[in-house]
């Protein structure tokens, strides 16, 4: 025997089921930012500002060396144009460098991806990083 259903409730029973189901991930993954805030399950440590006072500028060309695609790309735009052509500061004379930071220790160790600014998914450069290149 089918029991007698009101429509009212059974289409409030599923608002609240709905109401639930969104709000669970939602609220879920706001405890998860809270805590990786407060407790540091994320590393948001600066860069360390001695290993970078001691890296030096080598030049556009040498990048070129090994990111041959990225150069053939970056050769086209405005941006390297004017890097390259008129530059209105030394750092943007440097062209690569001018974004990604200092090359010599990439140069020396191009497997760690912590020595020089990258802005890909891959990245080991912070964001507050990136941006105050």
């Amino acid at each position: 025997m089918i029991a007698n259903v009101d429509c009212k409730s059974v289409k409030e029973m599923l608002k609240r089921f709905l109401n639930l189901a969104l709000w669970v991930p939602i609220s879920g993954v706001l405890l998860l930012a809270v805590a990786t805030l407060f407790f540091g399950i994320i590393d948001f440590k600066p860069p360390d500002a001695n290993a970078q006072a001691t890296r030096e500028y080598v030049g556009s060309a040498i990048c070129s060396d090994c990111h041959v695609q990225a150069s053939e790309h970056w050769a086209h735009t405005i941006h390297a144009k004017v890097f390259a052509g008129n530059p209105r500061t030394d750092l943007e004379a440097t062209e690569c460098e001018a974004c990604h930071g200092p090359g010599s220790a990439h140069v020396e160790n191009p497997s760690d991806l912590t020595n020089i600014i990258s802005y890909t998914s891959l990245s080991k450069s912070p964001v507050p990083q990136q941006n105050a290149q």
